[in-house]
């Protein structure tokens, strides 16, 4: 068991102490700290970048990925805007889909980012977060690295190029 013990000057002096068993608390407050544990683990190694925003567009999550494809640090973001922590042209230009995330729809595009190891391509997903009661509490971000299907396209793209050049002449 788990007790709270709270001391109370009393005015003619002594003390009155209060004692309340808060031990359902605790091991709620344990297991909410074993899944967010468990839920780390699994999205801090997947390949993909997954943050997690409110209604207010607060970040509340992001991944270990997400962290460094961005260069941030989870404790210094959380609870702050997202146009307070990427550059103002990366938020106007997601501005328009996350509108439409927050207004409930799914939506998918496209962006290339400008990391350490290079430009990657990526297919970005914004998926609204529903309430029990149906309203909006946020959205989902996810990306995913498509850098060597856009690098064959190209490549693909270039080699008829070149084919249509060589029967040409």
């Amino acid at each position: 068991s788990v007790l709270e013990v709270q001391g109370n000057p009393m005015p003619g002096g002594g003390f009155v102490y209060t004692y309340q068993d808060i031990t359902q608390q605790k091991r709620t407050e344990e297991a909410l700290i074993r899944s967010e544990n468990n839920i780390r683990i699994y999205t801090d190694n997947v390949p993909a970048l997954i943050a997690y925003f409110d209604k207010d567009c607060r970040y509340l999550f992001t991944n270990r990925a997400y962290e460094q494809a961005f260069e941030i640090d989870r404790n210094e973001v959380i609870g702050k805007p997202l146009q307070a922590v990427i550059p103002e042209d990366m938020a106007r230009e997601r501005a328009p889909w996350i509108d439409r995330a927050l207004a409930g729809e799914r939506v998918n595009f496209e962006v290339s980012l400008q990391l350490p190891e290079g430009i990657r391509y990526m297919l970005v997903t914004y998926t609204p977060h529903f309430g029990d009661s149906g309203a909006i509490l946020g959205f989902f971000a996810l990306y995913q690295d498509i850098t060597e299907r856009r690098r064959a396209e190209i490549a693909l793209k270039e080699t008829n190029e070149t084919l249509e050049e060589r029967v040409r002449e």
